[in-house]
């Protein structure tokens, strides 16, 4: 590295700093009320450059940026300003979006950098980066990393419902930097850098409102447990993304349709012995299995796929539970297929657990899946989504197909919303096609601190028609008190385990 950028890569770690002492200006941030928490807005600057993902931040763009070092205590004093000093920048390019992220610290030795699994949480600290591209503060996505460069991802949905099995491709390094102990300067340049790029791809959008978007950082130090977001709320405050600030500038991205092939194949050899009245007789078999995966991004919002004779071993494999109730145990779904955009399909009413897709036999035997084909998307207000998948014949049970629609629509800015959605399975080796269909509904009110919401369903098995009903009334904010009042009524017939 030259003198230049050696120069320059502390240009941002020292904005952060003053001249006075250390304890000074921990007392001095501490003891002073942050500025009022009003609409937030950082401006996001194209480079014409190649941005290398290495957590240096020594790019000459990142040095022009719109830098943002404003964060506030969420907690533990909700509203104070941050003890440590904490400053990012934004670049984007055609096809990605940076995220430039210095995190200052006084005390070296209390950087906390737990190494796990990726989205396996531990006590640590963390940097959190929420993009909403609809701008519309209901959904988005969550992309985080700690000082050891573990990383974390999530898709956020009902303003603060997040959903970690959601995986998306990004790239992020950082780098951790302890300066010189004994020169006084070098002892404000304490702490470590992170670096994000965020394709473009990854995210679905509205290719003719990328003018603005929601988004936040925060930032959780695990030696003290306290959160520093840059756009911070009141902790009585309900949601999450409808308190994003907002980033402007992006425009002019690629927004040409990916198409995405994963090809892959699986061969498998069984031997067994058994013994007759004559000899010990052996035998081999040889399996083989071919399948492809297809994505393709029709429009930037919505996104079509397939398999083909899909093998789910790379999914993670579901923990060994004793059940002695007389309900059986729900599994998460875990098969990416289905985990991308599962959000689109829920529902108050569970019409749709996709793990019914592909279920185990009573012998044990895993029912193998010949075709699945998906197409989820969103056009304006409307979110929809289609599954259909068609299942081999396999111990007790045949060849059965599935066919599952969803709609969504949301209205009064997102505060309101009404969906539809059916299920159907058709098993075609019997007479048996059971059905189920329900409307969902659900409104804030009262700056968004009360929720009602609900569903009415009907299932049809053979001539056997069955209904239901749901409400749910609750105080989600708000100071002093909250409550919770549900009711859920259904006849005898109502029947929603082929699908639910």
């Amino acid at each position: 590295m030259n003198k230049l950028s050696t120069a320059l890569c502390f240009l941002l770690p020292l904005t952060l700093a003053s001249g006075e002492p250390q304890e000074e200006v921990q007392s001095s941030a501490q003891s002073e009320k942050a500025p009022a928490q009003d609409e937030k807005t950082v401006k996001a600057v194209r480079t014409q450059n190649p941005v290398y993902i290495d957590g240096e931040l020594t790019e000459m763009d990142w040095y022009g940026s719109d830098l943002k070092k404003d964060f506030i205590q969420y907690a533990p004093v909700n509203g104070d300003s941050a003890t440590e000093k904490t400053a990012f920048l934004i670049l984007y390019d055609d096809e990605n979006l940076y995220l430039g992220v210095y995190v200052a610290e006084q005390n070296p030795s209390s950087v906390m950098g737990a190494l796990r699994r990726k989205d396996d949480m531990a006590l640590s600290d963390y940097i959190w980066l929420y993009i909403d591209t609809e701008n519309r503060g209901r959904s988005g996505y969550k992309f985080g990393v700690n000082p050891s460069g573990v990383r974390y991802d999530g898709y956020i949905s009902n303003d603060d419902e997040v959903d970690y099995s959601w995986d998306g491709i990004w790239d992020v390094k950082v780098r951790r930097d302890y300066g010189n102990q004994f020169d006084d300067k070098a002892t404000r340049r304490i702490g470590w850098t992170a670096e994000f790029r965020i394709p473009f791809s990854t995210l679905q959008y509205d290719k003719n409102k990328t003018e603005e978007w929601g988004i936040n950082i925060t930032r959780f130090k695990g030696s003290t447990f306290e959160q520093m977001w840059w756009k911070s709320k009141e902790v009585t405050e309900p949601g999450l993304v409808s308190h994003f600030g907002k980033i402007t500038g992006i425009s002019n991205i690629k927004t040409t349709g990916k198409f995405e092939i994963l090809p892959g194949s699986i061969l498998t050899a069984k031997s067994e012995e058994f013994e007759s009245e004559s000899a010990l007789i052996g035998s081999s078999r040889l399996h083989y299995n071919i399948s492809s995966d297809f994505k393709y991004d029709i429009t930037t919002s919505t996104r079509l796929e397939a398999s083909v004779n899909p093998d789910f071993g790379q999914a993670e494999v579901d923990p060994a539970v004793l059940n002695l109730s007389a309900y059986e145990t729900y599994f998460p779904e875990k098969r990416t297929f289905f985990v991308n955009g599962a959000d689109i399909f829920a529902t108050p009413f569970q019409l749709f657990y996709s793990r019914r897709i592909g279920r185990t036999t009573y012998e044990g035997n895993i029912v193998p899946i010949n075709v699945a084909g998906k197409l989820t998307g969103k056009s304006g207000n409307t979110t929809f989504g289609v599954i259909s998948a068609l299942t081999e014949a396999k111990d007790e049970r045949g060849n059965t197909a599935f066919l599952i629609g969803r709609a969504k629509r949301s209205f009064n800015k997102g505060n309101t919303n009404f969906g539809i959605l059916f299920t159907h399975m058709n098993d075609l080796d019997s007479s048996k096609t059971p059905l189920a269909i329900g409307f969902d509904w659900g409104h804030q009110l009262f700056n968004n601190q009360f929720v009602f919401s609900g569903q009415y369903a009907q299932s049809k098995i053979d001539a056997l028609t069955g209904e239901g009903i749901m409400f749910h009334f609750a105080k989600i904010g708000g100071r002093h008190w909250n409550f919770s009042l549900d009711a859920d009524l259904r006849d005898k017939n109502f029947n929603i385990d082929a699908l639910g």
